[in-house]
């Protein structure tokens, strides 16, 4: 009986030591645990990522006043790229850098100073990209804003009329055919000096004169020499058209 209850105690004595033993291991296991998991979001948290440095620019354009020969500096650009605009802004000297695929493309520039309301220069070039970085100097001629309106001798509107301009031929500006359903056309570019513009729709034609100021915007408003609207109403009156029909009858029966 008495070796029974030794035995007892000794057994619980040894469940006591490996509890201890146990407790003792986790202690030590747990934080070898936790710092390996955390080594492991360390090691995937510098997994490199794409590069999103910008690229170095492979095209410089220096800008100079076309009229004056002088660098253009402290003022707003904006580039077109085969039609998509960005603009710039170009303070303590006269480079503008670019960074382009290689190819060929059609870059129109149009630039103003801060104060100004409307483009005061513009130019536009066809550039060949390749491997090597190109530096290209570019001259930009003095342009002003013209808007127009197209009326008949009745002050009446006319839409969709056919549009002749004769400029200066310094750059090749974007001059619109026809004006618009609202009789009216709008140039942001056009050459500094005088300049002619004539509209035409059908029998009648209207031609006015103007001067374009570099920075500024003309507004001219075109004649044309009889009122197109008055006689096209007159044609479809239903009284005229009565008429008309009335005198064709009577002729009829003379005949």
């Amino acid at each position: 009986m008495i070796i029974t209850n030794k035995l007892i105690i000794m057994a619980r004595n040894l469940t006591k030591n490996l509890i201890i033993i146990l407790m003792l291991f986790l202690a030590l296991l747990v934080p070898i645990l936790v710092h390996a998991e955390t080594s492991n979001v360390v090691e995937s948290s510098n997994v490199a990522e794409p590069s999103s440095a910008v690229e170095p620019s492979n095209i410089v354009l220096t800008l100079f006043d076309a009229a004056t020969k002088e660098p253009l500096k402290d003022i707003f650009v904006d580039i077109g790229v085969d039609g998509s605009f960005n603009q710039y802004y170009i303070e303590t000297d006269n480079d503008l850098a670019l960074s382009l695929d290689k190819g060929s493309y059609n870059i129109k520039i149009l630039a103003k100073k801060p104060e100004s309301d409307y483009y005061e220069y513009y130019s536009d070039l066809f550039l060949i990209v390749t491997d090597s970085p190109k530096v290209k100097i570019v001259f930009l001629h003095p342009v002003g804003s013209l808007y127009g309106i197209v009326k008949d001798n009745l002050d009446n509107v006319v839409a969709e009329t056919e549009l002749n301009f004769e400029c200066s031929s310094v750059i090749s500006a974007d001059y619109p055919e026809t004006s618009n359903k609202f009789g009216s056309f709008l140039l942001d570019a056009v050459p500094e000096g005088t300049c002619d513009i004539s509209a035409i729709h059908e029998d009648s034609i209207g031609t006015e004169r103007v001067v374009i100021t570099k920075g500024k915007r003309t507004n001219v408003i075109i004649k044309l020499d009889t009122s197109l609207i008055n006689n096209s109403k007159l044609f479809t009156n239903p009284y005229f058209l009565a008429l008309a029909l009335l005198l064709t009858v009577v002729l009829i029966i003379l005949i």
